[in-house]
Parts: structure tokens; C-alpha cells; sequence
């Protein structure tokens, strides 16, 4: 494979890796609106789930021309795209509860 493949796949990873966060941050806030515990089985089970997946996406990154830095910097990034997730989440569940009060 070409190092300008390598490079895509890089890119792609990280695109997949985003969307993946997005999702997580939906369930951890969906299941915490639910109940607490609920939301810390699911948010323990996320973490079980990232630990491997991120180490991998890491070296995926690494494999494809990212230097060490720059592939922890951009793991990050893809991270914090599941905040995103959970302040939509949020955000949706307290517009349907402002409703409840304003009707």
C-alpha cells in the first residue's frame, strides 16, 4: 500500500473515531437522564469498549505517518467530539422538559 493510502486510511480512522465518540457521548447522557446507575453501567462499559479501541486507533495513526504527538493530539480531538454528543443529548432532553412546564 502506498504511503498516500496510508495517510487516507489515517484520515478515515479519525472520521469513524469521531462519529464513534458522538455516539458514545449520546448513550453515556441518554442512560445518566435515565438514572444514575444506569448511566455508569453504560458509561463503564464504554470505557471497557475505548481502552483497546483507542489503542488501536492510536496505532493506526502511527502506521499511517502521524508522529507520536500528532496522533495523541488528534486522538483528543476525536475524544472531545463525544461532549458534543452528550450537550446535544442534554440540551434535547431539558427543551422536551421546559415544554412539560410551558404547555
Amino acid at each position: 500500500m502506498c504511503a498516500f493510502n496510508l495517510q487516507i486510511a489515517g484520515y478515515l480512522n479519525l472520521l469513524a473515531n469521531g462519529f464513534d465518540n458522538f455516539t458514545h457521548g449520546l448513550a453515556v447522557a441518554g442512560s445518566f437522564i435515565i438514572s444514575p446507575r444506569i448511566g455508569l453501567l453504560t458509561t463503564a462499559a464504554i470505557l471497557l469498549h475505548e481502552i483497546p479501541h483507542e489503542i488501536g486507533d492510536f496505532v493506526i495513526l502511527l502506521r499511517s505517518g502521524f508522529n507520536p504527538w500528532s496522533a495523541a493530539k488528534a486522538q483528543l480531538s476525536t475524544a472531545t467530539v463525544g461532549l458534543a454528543g452528550a450537550i446535544i443529548t442534554l440540551s434535547m432532553d431539558s427543551f422536551k422538559t421546559m415544554g412539560k412546564f410551558i404547555s
